[in-house]
Parts: C-alpha cells; structure tokens; sequence
C-alpha cells in the first residue's frame, strides 16, 4: 500500500530555547493531526509514558477543581524531576559526566538545575545532562497539559538510539570527547589519565610529579598552558573519574579552527559522520532491531504508524539536532533520504540556526514559532494538494530558505 505519511524534520541548538517555538505550536499540531518524534533515547519510552500517564492524572484534578493549579504544577514538577534523573542516570558518561547519586534535579524560577545533596550548591549542566534535556521533558508535559485541559490527543516517542547503542558506538569511537590539543599530545594525555585513573580508585589526587611530567610533555609540542594549567589538569581529573564509571568514554585530541580561546583548551563531546549516519538508519526506521520491541514505538517509521487512520495520512514532526539534516557535507545521507527509503512521500525541513554559519539547505527557516507553523503549513498542503508519488517539497524543485521575518522572536 502507498504511503502517504508526512514528517516535518525540525533542527534546533539544543542548548537554547528553540523547543519554545514547538510547544507554542502544540495547539496547531493537535489540531492537525501529528505525532511528536523526539531525539531522545528510544529506551526512555516506558519513562516518558509513565510519565504521561501520571502527569494527566494530576492535571485532571486540577481541571475538575479537586485540585489547586498552582499545586498540580508543583506536584508536575516533581514527576518530571523523577524522570530528568532517571534519563540523564541512563546516559553514558560522556552525556552525563555527573555522579548522579550526589545530584538531584529542581526547577525554580522557571530553570531547571542539578543540585548537590551535600552542599546544596546549583548547577545548571549546560556541558552535562542538562544539555537540552529538560527542554525536551518541558515539551512531553506541555502537550500532556495541552491534552487534558483542551480534551487533545497528542502523543510523543522517543526514536533516537538506546543508551546501550550510544555506548557501543562510544566503544567504536563514533562518539567521543574531543580536546582541542594536535594529535601529538594524545600519548602523554593517554598516560596522565591512566594514572589519574589510578588515582581516583583511591581517592586520592595525583601526584605533582605527574602534573609536572604533562605539562612539560605539552610544551613539547608547543603547548603553554600558564594560568589555564590548573583548570585544564581538573578537568583531565573528571574524565579519569568518568572514565572509572564508564569504560566506553574515549578521549581523542585534534584541533579545530578557533580551539584557541583565552588560552583555554575545548574540551568536548564530538562525533564521526557514522555515527550521525546510524543514527539517522535507526530514527528513521531503515535498520531495525529485534530489541526493539521492548520500547513501543520509537522509529519515525512506527510512530507514523500509529496514527494510519488519520486523513489523508500520517503526520509526524521531528525534533532534533541540525546535524541530521545533512549539515555536514562527508555524510553520505542525513535524515530526509532515509524516510524517504522507508517510503515517506512528504518530507519538509526546518531549521533555527538563524545567525549561524550554515552549509546545509533546508526548506525553512524559523525565527519564531509563527515561522515553524509556515513550514508545517506548507507539509500538509503538499501532503493534501500533491498527486505526485515523490512531490518535492518546494514547487519547482529548488530547495529555497524561508526566512521567518515576523518581529516576534522566541524568547
């Protein structure tokens, strides 16, 4: 039978407010009859649906009057602290480099912060967990509340890879932490974690001797570290800690045009087109697992599924990172070919890097969520309009940017 599904494929920078413009949209989507695919790890499905279920209970309350608004967003808060912790424990180190039994999640003032149990101190974890994960649990209950309180019907899934997954490519060395030094130093930064390593099973720092033995290897190669050497040498000490915690954590030093900062030096999560590449087989539901199953829906391919009945046919929004949209050029596919493998006949592609340097086309770009209702517009109008088996997403077949111009941004 022909598929006549339609995915809107949405990058944002996860770090910002971008999912803002999506849940300002909710209304619209529901209206329309999409799904929500999100870019996380497909093994947090039953947590994101017990969530859900939970979530609309307590709103429910509220909306009957048996419960006060004000302390069912308190009691919301709680649930979804519960399942920041449980997403961010399940991570691999490298996207989760806390301890996290030392750690618990809050919301105030309407931020999300990790705080220690012992100090009480707040971070905010834009390098750790907290790297848009909470935007993402803040998008799962707005469309929860949107559905109780305006009698909706939204769903949202998981469909990125599991954890397990990550730390299988991590071991391949798809996925990395990448420190901005030349290749050279890669031995003697390979010796001091092995030795800090050493060092943190017995708790203990390492030895000034060491310190001195790597940055005299540094200088070397022409690496002065000066006032930034006791900065550095603490964060080489929590990736040897990490490292103890998880063993698929690779460490590999290149550098990158502009790693020369203050005289500071990147450190940072990296990754090789591969691995971009299997994750977009896997989102898109090209390569599928007998595992699988075990998670519900958690391919773009299934999720769509789970609206077939729906006229004149499925409809999905995806949200995730610009990566998988084709930016970087080595790649031999990106999202969109991939659903279309999988017969997706209506593809539209949105971006938020606006101001940004970019180097990948995309058929929309959104400053605003007035901007992303443009490009979901233009999907189901080519979703309902087109008689083309493969209609191309812009008329005449040329990949245009829309630029949103409208004054309201995303705050």
């Amino acid at each position: 039978m022909k598929r006549r599904d339609l995915a809107v494929l949405v990058g944002e920078i996860h770090t910002k407010n971008h999912h803002k413009s999506l849940i300002k949209t909710l209304p619209q989507l529901d209206q329309q009859g999409f799904v929500i695919a999100l870019e996380l790890s497909r093994d947090f499905n039953p947590l994101i649906q017990h969530f859900m279920r939970k979530a609309s209970q307590i709103y429910e309350k509220a909306n009957e009057h048996k419960l006060d608004m004000q302390e069912a967003e308190k009691r919301v808060d709680r649930l979804e602290a519960k399942l920041l912790y449980k997403m961010t424990k399940r991570n691999p180190a490298l996207l989760s480099p806390y301890e996290m039994e030392k750690y618990y999640f809050k919301r105030d003032t309407n931020q999300w912060y990790l705080v220690e149990k012992r100090t009480g101190a707040k971070d905010t974890g834009e390098i750790g967990p907290i790297k848009g994960m909470p935007n993402y649990a803040d998008v799962i209950r707005e469309a929860v509340k949107h559905n109780v309180l305006n009698h909706g019907n939204l769903q949202v899934y998981a469909v990125d890879i599991s954890t397990k997954e990550l730390k299988e490519q991590a071991k391949k060395g798809n996925l990395f932490l990448r420190i901005g030094l030349p290749e050279s130093c890669q031995q003697p930064i390979e010796e001091y974690l092995k030795k800090a390593r050493k060092s943190a099973l017995l708790e203990k720092s390492p030895k000034e001797s060491l310190k001195k033995k790597l940055a005299e290897a540094l200088q070397k190669e022409g690496i002065f570290l000066h006032d930034s050497q006791d900065l550095f040498l603490k964060q080489l000490d929590s990736i040897a800690k990490m490292q103890r915690r998880d063993k698929s954590l690779v460490v590999r030093c290149y550098q990158k045009l502009g790693d020369i900062d203050s005289g500071n030096i990147i450190i940072e999560a990296d990754m090789n087109p591969e691995f971009l590449n299997y994750r977009d087989q896997r989102m898109s539901g090209t390569l599928e697992l007998k595992k699988d199953h075990k998670y519900g829906p958690c391919s773009i391919k299934k999720v769509a599924e789970t609206r077939s009945f729906y006229y004149p046919g499925p409809r999905l929004i995806h949200w995730g990172g610009a990566y998988h949209l084709g930016e970087w050029k080595t790649r031999n596919t990106d999202l969109s070919k991939e659903l279309k493998k999988v017969g997706f006949p209506y593809v539209v592609t949105a971006d938020a890097y606006t101001g940004e340097l970019r180097n990948y086309p995309t058929d929309f770009v959104f400053e605003s969520h007035k901007g992303l209702q443009k490009a979901i517009t233009h999907g189901i109008q080519i979703q309902t309009k087109s008689q083309m088996r493969y209609p191309l997403s812009l008329s005449d077949g040329k990949k245009q940017k829309e630029k949103d111009t409208s004054k309201e941004k995303v705050p």
